[in-house]
C-alpha cells in the first residue's frame, strides 16, 4: 500500500489501509472540511499517468457521481496529486459480496433481498445511461443492515481491453474454489469484443444470483481462457428442483447467450425479484404450519405462471370476459429517456386485442418519438420519429399517429408509414373500421374524419359558438356510427374552465349530452364508462346505447397524470380488460448548488413547471406550481431572503412560464384564461389578476424580455412539442415578427444582457443544441454546444453562457459576443436536475431537482374489471 496512516491526500487525512485490486488502492480517511469518513481509492499510476485515458476516467467519474441512489455508493469528489489521481467516495461499514460468498451459499430469502437492491441500483443507473460492465461480487459491498451497494460504476470502461493484455482473463481462486476476477463476470458479447449496453450487466447480475444460490461461479473452469469459452459457448448448469421455479426462470432469463433474449429493461428485472421476494415474506409470515418449502415455492410458481397465462390468454380471448384475478405490474422501457407527461398528448394506447402498447417519450437525445412494446415478448422498437398522439385500428392492426403536420397511419408487425391526410392536431385519433377521427384545437378547431385509405378531411363537429365550447378527444363507441367527445367551455365572465361530455354521430345528427361533472376525456370498455376526477381514475357503469350512465362510479387506481384544462387524461384500455397508464410526476426540490454542485440550501418542495425565473435582482423567483389533482398550475413567487412565498394567480386555468419585467415587479406569463389557445398575460403588484397582454392563433409562451425593455421573445407552438420563436414589441401596435422559425423545433430564447444576442436551443442537427444569433442584424446562428444542450442562461455579464448537456450535466460556455471561446467545461453534474437559473453574480445556481424514484413511469393492470368487483 502506498499510504500510511497519517499521510494526507488534500483536504483528507488516511487513517487505514481497506484493501487493494486491480482498480486501485482503497483507504479510510478523514475529511477534514466536513468531519466526515470517507473511502478513497488511489488509481493506479499508469491509469494516473496516461492523460487521455485519465480524461476518460473523469468523464465517466462525472457521470457516476450522478447517481444518488441506496444501492449505488456514492461518489464525493475526484482529484488527483502528484500524478496520482484518487476517488472519494462513501465509506461502507460492511462487507463485501465476495467475503460473505466465501462462507457459502445465502439463504434463498437473504439472497432475493441483495438481489433487489443490485438490480434497483442498476436500474437507476441504466436509466441514466450509465452501464457499469464489471459486475461482480468484490464490487458489491453489503452494509450492516443488509443493504447492498454496487461500487466502480465508470471504472471498467478505463479497464484495458482484454486483447491488450492476458492479465484480464487471469482469473484468482478462492480457498473454496470460487472463479474471481473481471473477466469472469463478462457477457459472451463483452468477452467476443462487441458493443455492449445495459443487459452485459443483466448477464453479469445472472452469475452472481446462481452463484449467491449455489456457492459455485456457473462458468467456472481451470483457466481464464476457458472459463470465457464457457461463458461463450456452454449452458449454465441447471439449478435444479431445491429452487423455485421462479427464481430459476430469472436466472435463465439473465444468463441468455443472446442479449435480446435477456430482460428489455432492468427495472422488469427489478420487479421480478421483488414480487419473487414478497411471495417468500408471505409464506414465512405464515404461523401455522404448511406445505413443506418446495411445495410452497412450487404454489408461488404456479401463481406468476397463471397471471402470466392469463395476460396470454388476454390477447386470444377478445370477447369471451375477463378472468377472475387482476394483477398490476410495472413497465420500463430502456430505449425511451423520458414517457411525455403533458397536457393535449396521450402518452400511451394500448391496442384493442391487449397484445400492444405504444408509448410516446422522448429519447436520449431529446427528440419526440414513438416506440411500439409488446406485452407478450417484452419486445420494444420504435416506429415513428417527432411523432406523437396515438390511435388503433379496430382490428389492432395498425396504428394511427401524427407527425411532421401530417396524420399518418403504420402496420403494428412493421412496415413503412403511410400519410393519409395533412393535418394541425392536438387530440388523439380514434379509428373504426374505415374512419378515423381527430380533433384540432389551435387552428380551424374541431373534430374531423377522414377514410383511413385516405382523403380530404372533413369536419363534423364544429365549435359550440352558443357556449364558446371546443369540441375535443373523440372516441368511436361500439357501433362505429357514434362517438364520445368533451366539450371544453369558458363562457363569458366566468374564468374557469367548464366541461361537458357529450355523444356526436358521424351523420351530423345533434349531439347527446351524457354528462356536465365528468372532466376528462372518456373512454367506453367491458360496459363502463371510463373517465378522472382529481387524478383519480373512475369506472362507471354506461348503456351505450342510450348513452345513459349507471350508479355511481367506483375508484380503480389513484396517482395518474392528470391535466383538467384540456381533459388529458394519460390511461388507455383494451377490449380485453388491460389497463395502462402513465403515473403523476413526482415533487421536486427547489434548491441552491454552488459552482462545484454542493447543496447550500433548500428553498421549497413541491410540483414545480421547470420554467422558473429569477427576478432582475437576483432576490425573489416566479415559478408555475401544480396542483396535484387537477394537473394545472398557478404563478407563485418565493422570497429568496426571507424565506416565504406569495400566490400571484388564484383561478382553476393553467398559468405558468413567468417572465419578470426589467422593472422587477411586472411578470408577463401563459395562460389558459384568454378562451381559446393559451395566451400571454401580465400582471402587476396590486392586480387581483392578470390581464390578456397578446393573444395569437395558437398557443403564445413568453420566453424573455429585451434589457432595455421595449420587446418580448416568445414561443409559438403551432404543434405539440414543437416551436418557432418570435418578437413581440412590448408598446402598441404589438405586432410580432419571426426571429426563427423552421421545420424544426426552436425553444427557450434568452437574451444577451446587453440585448444584442440571443441564445436558444434547436433540434436542427437532429439533437437540441444551443445556438446563438444576433438580435439585429444577419440571421446567421453559432452552434455553442457540441454534444447536446438545452435551456440556455446567460451570465450577468455577459462572459458566459450556462445550459444543460444530457445526464444533468451543468455546463459553461465562455463567450465573447455572440461566439464562445474555446469548447464549453463541464461546472458540475447532477442527474435529476430538471430546470435552472443562475444568481446575478454567478457564484450559484437556483435549480429543482426532480425526486427520484425506482418506480417505472408506466403501470399495467389485467383485468381491472376484476378489481371493480373486489
Amino acid at each position: 500500500m502506498r499510504y500510511e496512516s497519517g499521510a494526507i491526500l488534500g483536504p483528507y487525512e488516511i487513517i487505514g489501509a481497506i484493501g487493494a485490486g486491480g482498480m486501485g488502492e482503497v483507504y479510510r480517511a478523514r475529511d477534514a472540511r466536513l468531519k466526515r469518513e470517507v473511502a478513497i481509492k488511489v488509481l493506479p499510476r499508469e491509469l494516473s499517468r496516461d492523460r487521455e485515458r485519465l480524461e476518460r476516467f473523469e468523464r465517466e467519474a462525472h457521470s457516476a457521481s450522478a447517481l444518488n441512489h441506496r444501492n449505488i455508493v456514492t461518489i464525493h469528489d475526484i482529484s488527483s496529486r502528484d500524478e496520482e489521481a484518487f476517488l472519494v467516495m462513501e465509506l461502507i461499514r460492511g462487507e463485501s459480496l465476495r467475503a460473505i460468498l466465501g462462507r457459502g451459499p445465502l439463504p434463498l430469502k437473504r439472497l432475493i433481498a441483495v438481489a433487489t437492491g443490485i438490480a434497483d441500483g442498476l436500474a437507476a443507473a441504466h436509466a441514466a445511461g450509465i452501464v457499469h460492465r464489471d459486475l461482480k461480487p468484490e464490487n458489491v459491498m453489503v452494509t450492516s443492515d443488509g443493504t447492498p451497494k454496487i461500487l466502480d460504476f465508470g471504472l471498467a470502461k478505463q479497464a484495458v481491453p482484454v486483447s491488450e493484455t492476458s492479465s484480464s482473463t487471469e482469473m484468482k481462486v478462492s480457498r473454496s474454489g470460487v472463479v474471481m476476477g473481471t473477466a469472469a463476470y463478462m457477457s459472451p458479447e463483452q468477452a467476443r469484443g462487441e458493443r455492449v449496453d445495459f443487459r452485459t450487466d443483466h448477464f453479469s447480475l445472472g452469475m452472481i444470483l446462481q452463484e449467491m444460490a449455489t456457492g459455485h461461479h456457473p462458468f467456472a473452469r481451470p483457466s481464464g481462457i476457458e472459463t470465457l469459452s464457457a461463458i461463450i459457448n456452454d449452458e449454465p448448469p441447471p439449478l435444479g428442483d431445491a429452487f423455485p421455479e421462479p427464481f430459476s426462470a430469472i436466472v435463465e432469463r439473465c444468463l441468455a447467450k443472446n442479449p435480446a433474449d435477456r430482460y428489455g429493461s432492468t427495472f422488469d428485472l427489478a420487479h421480478d425479484l421483488r414480487r419473487l421476494g414478497m411471495h417468500s415474506n408471505r409464506h414465512a409470515a405464515r404461523d401455522r404450519p404448511g406445505p413443506p418449502r418446495r411445495q410452497r415455492w412450487a404454489l408461488a410458481a404456479a401463481v406468476v405462471i397463471a397471471v402470466l397465462l392469463v395476460a396470454a390468454a388476454l390477447s386470444l380471448r377478445r370477447g369471451s370476459g375477463p378472468p377472475a384475478d387482476s394483477f398490476q405490474t410495472s413497465i420500463a422501457i430502456a430505449e425511451v429517456a423520458h414517457v411525455i407527461r403533458g397536457e393535449v398528448a396521450l402518452p400511451l394506447a394500448l391496442s384493442p386485442n391487449g397484445r400492444f402498447l405504444v408509448v410516446g417519450g422522448m429519447d436520449a437525445d431529446g427528440l419526440p418519438a414513438l416506440w411500439l412494446r409488446n406485452l407478450n415478448s417484452g419486445a420494444t422498437r420504435r416506429i415513428a420519429q417527432n411523432a406523437f398522439s396515438v390511435g388503433w385500428s379496430a382490428d389492432s392492426s395498425a396504428i394511427a399517429f401524427f407527425a411532421d403536420g401530417k396524420l399518418k397511419t403504420v402496420p403494428a408487425e412493421g412496415g413503412p408509414a403511410r400519410t393519409v391526410c395533412d393535418a394541425k392536431p392536438e387530440s388523439t385519433p380514434s379509428w373504426h373500421g374505415d374512419t378515423i377521427l381527430y380533433g384540432q384545437y389551435s387552428t380551424e378547431p374541431g373534430i374531423y374524419r377522414v377514410s383511413a385509405a385516405g382523403g380530404k378531411p372533413e369536419r363534423i363537429v364544429a365549435p359550440d359558438t352558443k357556449h364558446l365550447g371546443l369540441p375535443w378527444w373523440p372516441y368511436f363507441l361500439p357501433d362505429g356510427e357514434r362517438f364520445l367527445y368533451l366539450t371544453l367551455m369558458q363562457p363569458p365572465g366566468q374564468g374557469d374552465i367548464q366541461h361537458e361530455l357529450r355523444i356526436g354521430s358521424l351523420d351530423g345528427s345533434e349531439p347527446r349530452t351524457v354528462s356536465s361533472s365528468i372532466h376528462s376525456r372518456a373512454v367506453y370498455a367491458n360496459g363502463h364508462l371510463l373517465f378522472v376526477r382529481e387524478g383519480t381514475l373512475l369506472a362507471q357503469p354506461f348503456d351505450p346505447g342510450g348513452g345513459e350512465l349507471i350508479g355511481q362510479p367506483s375508484p380503480l387506481v389513484d396517482g395518474l397524470h392528470y391535466f383538467r384544462n384540456t381533459g388529458l387524461a394519460a390511461f388507455s384500455v383494451s377490449q380485453t380488460g388491460v389497463l395502462a397508464w402513465r403515473l403523476a410526476a413526482p415533487t421536486s426540490r427547489l434548491v441552491w448548488l454552488d459552482r462545484s454542485g454542493l447543496e447550500s440550501g433548500e428553498v421549497a418542495r413541491g410540483l414545480f413547471h421547470p420554467d422558473g425565473r429569477l427576478s432582475p435582482e437576483g432576490q425573489r423567483y416566479a415559478v408555475g406550481v401544480i396542483d396535484p389533482k387537477l394537473g394545472v398550475s398557478d404563478i407563485w413567487v418565493y422570497e429568496l431572503a426571507r424565506n416565504s412565498s406569495e400566490r400571484v394567480t388564484f383561478r382553476v386555468l393553467d398559468e405558468k412560464a413567468p417572465v419578470w419585467a426589467p422593472d422587477g415587479q411586472t411578470i408577463y406569463y401563459r395562460s389558459d384564461g384568454g378562451g381559446g389557445p393559451p395566451d400571454i398575460f401580465r400582471w402587476s403588484p396590486g392586480s387581483d389578476e392578470g390581464k390578456v397582454f397578446y393573444g395569437g392563433p395558437s398557443i403564445e409562451e413568453p420566453a424573455d424580455i429585451s434589457p432595455d425593455g421595449r420587446f418580448m421573445l416568445f414561443v409559438d407552438h403551432r404543434q405539440i412539442a414543437f416551436g418557432d420563436i418570435h418578437v413581440l414589441p412590448l408598446q402598441p401596435p404589438l405586432a410580432p415578427r419571426t426571429f426563427v422559425a423552421t421545420p424544426f423545433n426552436e425553444m427557450s430564447p434568452r437574451f444577451s444582457p446587453d440585448g444584442r444576442f440571443v441564445a436558444y436551443q434547436s433540434d436542427l442537427s437532429g439533437r437540441p443544441e444551443v445556438y446563438v444569433r444576433p438580435f439585429d442584424g444577419p440571421a446567421a446562428s453559432t452552434r455553442i454546444s457540441m454534444s447536446g444542450g438545452t435551456r440556455p442562461r446567460w451570465g450577468r455579464d455577459g462572459k458566459e453562457l450556462f445550459f444543460l448537456a444530457p445526464a444533468g450535466r451543468l455546463m459553461s460556455a465562455a463567450m465573447s459576443g455572440g461566439t464562445a471561446d474555446g469548447a464549453p467545461r463541464l461546472i458540475f453534474q447532477a442527474a435529476d436536475i430538471v430546470d435552472f437559473d443562475p444568481s446575478p453574480d454567478g457564484s450559484r445556481f437556483l435549480v429543482q431537482l426532480q425526486e427520484r424514484t425506482s418506480e417505472p413511469p408506466i403501470q399495467l393492470l389485467t383485468n381491472w374489471p376484476g378489481r371493480l368487483a373486489r
